[in-house]
């Protein structure tokens, strides 16, 4: 008899990095083929069928009734009433942070990317606080907790005091639209006319929230142009998140309405080739676990340079160089490295390649499988 396995599928676009990693997580339970599992997709409607077996459950806008009940549950252990849709499944594999599995009544496997709230707090409400104190207590509850470094490991066990033993690192591939582009010239002539893109240029893909740092990768463009008299391209893709005006107000202060170009949403099918046009990808980031645009940069043979913050220098190695996101001038230095010395970037790419050898959709399905295997085989009830 087969056991049934539920992805969770909640996040949207907006979400960036969480999305492309719930996508590539389908990608790869779509691929594995072992009688002994059934992947059924339990989604959101706004979330994009993938598996071909599906639930739909409703939203987020459940009752103020719902919404006490499940913290009375998460904290104290009492249920009252109905407090999540019910669904026909044996385990539950989360790629997004919630409690929804718990209140589904369900073991559970989650997958927590990061804890950006507890070093960032100014970067959130206090009433979005709050609520990330309650859904990180998912944590807790999970029979397993899966995360792609050590970095965030021991944020983990500091954070939710959860013991080493529950906690697997677990590195996702990029995107399987990345993983299977073929690389044609043609078109890539064609992408760059269609964005108009200069011979040379940086690029930065992110979403504009303030971590992203877009300030200070401005002010080390204009940095350059002042010291080093070197006027760099810098191309930007990303949804218009809480920073975006700030950004676009930035640039025009800081004078490189010329130098810099927002392109607004771009296909994914487009994407692959914006890397490989790229001079080099910067991520000047204040806060990331694991960047997926680093590992398409690597992918795709384009350079990069980023910051030295949380897991990126265990995700980089030496296939990248890295600064301090709050020096600007050591952010323009190093930039500026990469720009003009064309066989560092050389080795940037080749060092990037082999950082990426073996990240691929069929060994991320093992690895899947493997886990899946240790949480069935602890028999373990997440509800004694």
């Amino acid at each position: 008899m087969n056991i049934k396995i539920g992805i969770l599928t909640l996040s949207s676009p907006e979400w960036g990095g969480v999305y492309q990693y719930t996508l590539t997580l389908l990608e790869a339970l779509k691929n594995l083929h072992n009688k002994r599992y059934e992947f059924i997709q339990v989604r959101y409607e706004s979330f994009p069928k993938i598996l071909e077996r599906d639930i739909v459950i409703k939203g987020q806008n459940v009752s103020p009734i719902v919404r006490i009940g499940r913290l009375i549950y998460a904290f104290m252990g009492i249920k009252l009433g109905n407090l999540a849709p019910k669904v026909d499944v044996d385990f539950i594999i989360s790629p997004t942070i919630t409690l929804l599995p718990f209140y589904m009544q369900k073991p559970y496997v989650v997958v927590i990317h990061d804890f950006q709230y507890k070093y960032y707090p100014e970067f959130f409400t206090l009433k979005q606080r709050i609520i990330l104190e309650a859904i990180y207590r998912t944590g807790k509850k999970a029979n397993l907790v899966v995360c792609e470094s050590n970095y965030v490991k021991r944020d983990i066990m500091r954070f939710l005091s959860i013991p080493e033993e529950k906690i697997k690192i677990l590195l996702s591939p990029p995107p399987n639209y990345i993983l299977k582009t073929k690389i044609s010239e043609i078109k890539l002539m064609e992408i760059k006319e269609k964005y108009k893109l200069p011979e040379n240029f940086l690029f930065y893909p992110a979403n504009f929230w303030y971590h992203k740092n877009h300030i200070n990768l401005l002010r080390a463009i204009r940095l350059i142009k002042d010291k080093y008299k070197q006027n760099i391209p810098l191309i930007l893709v990303g949804a218009k998140e809480n920073n975006f005006e700030n950004v676009m107000e930035e640039i025009r202060n800081l004078d490189l309405s010329q130098q810099v170009k927002y392109l607004g949403y771009v296909p994914n099918e487009d994407m692959p080739y914006l890397y490989r046009l790229a001079t080099a990808l910067v991520v000047p980031t204040l806060f990331e676990s694991v960047s997926i645009p680093i590992w398409e940069a690597f992918y795709l043979g384009c350079p990069v340079v980023a910051s030295n913050v949380c897991a990126l220098p265990e995700q980089v190695g030496d296939a990248g160089l890295m600064f301090n996101p709050y020096d600007i001038e050591e952010m323009a230095k190093k930039i500026y490295h990469v720009w003009i010395d064309e066989n560092l970037r050389k080795e940037l790419t080749r060092r990037g390649y082999k950082r990426v050898e073996d990240l691929n959709i069929e060994n991320y399905a093992k690895r899947w499988e493997e886990i899946l295997s240790e949480m069935i085989s602890l028999k373990a009830h997440a509800f004694k």
